[in-house]
C-alpha cells in the first residue's frame, strides 16, 4: 500500500501508515488487509454530486454529465439529481433529453417544484410556449410566490401572445 495513512475499518479514524494499532480505538490494524484501508472505499456518493457541480461551474459539462450518470447508477430515484442532469444536458444542447430528465424527476415526485420550473425553462427555449406555461402553472400551485417562476411565466406569456398575433 502506498498511501501515507490508513483508515481504521472499525472507527474510520485516519492513522499514520506505519501504525500497528488505531490511535483512536486501539484496533489491531495488522489484522486487516490493505484493501480495507483504501480511501476510495470511503468516497461518499454525495461527493459525486459535489464534484459534478464543481466541474459544471467550471463549464466542463461533459465531465459533469459523466459524474451525474455515475451517481444515478447508484441512486436512480433522486429527483433533484435528474433535474440537475437536465440542466447539464441543456448546456450540451440536448434540450429534448433535458425535458425527459425533468419528466423522470416528476415521475419520482410530481410535487418536485424545481422539476416543473426546469421543464418550463427547457420548453421555453425550444418555443413550446403553451406546454411551458402549463409547467409554470403546476410549479406555481406548489409555490405561488416563486419569483423565478412568476418571471418566467410572464416572459412566456408575452412570447405566446406575440406568437398568436
Amino acid at each position: 500500500m502506498s498511501s501515507e495513512f490508513k483508515i481504521c475499518p472499525d472507527c474510520f479514524y485516519e492513522n499514520d501508515a506505519n501504525e500497528i494499532y488505531c490511535s483512536n480505538c486501539g484496533a489491531d490494524l495488522q489484522k486487516h488487509s490493505d484493501d480495507e484501508f483504501d480511501i476510495s472505499v470511503f468516497y461518499n456518493i454525495d461527493d459525486l454530486i459535489d464534484d459534478a457541480l464543481l466541474v459544471f461551474e467550471g463549464e466542463n459539462y461533459q465531465q459533469s454529465l459523466e459524474l451525474i450518470d455515475e451517481y444515478l447508477q447508484l441512486d436512480k430515484d433522486d429527483d433533484y439529481v435528474w433535474v440537475f442532469k437536465s440542466h447539464i444536458l441543456n448546456k450540451l444542447g440536448y434540450i429534448n433529453d433535458a425535458i425527459t430528465c425533468c419528466d423522470i424527476a416528476l415521475n419520482i415526485d410530481e410535487m418536485c417544484e424545481i422539476a416543473w420550473i426546469s421543464k418550463a425553462y427547457h420548453l421555453n427555449s425550444i418555443e413550446k410556449y403553451s406546454e411551458a406555461l402549463s409547467c409554470c402553472k403546476a410549479a406555481l400551485l406548489l409555490d405561488s410566490q416563486n419569483e423565478f417562476t412568476n418571471n418566467l411565466m410572464e416572459t412566456i406569456t408575452h412570447k405566446n401572445d406575440s406568437e398568436v398575433l
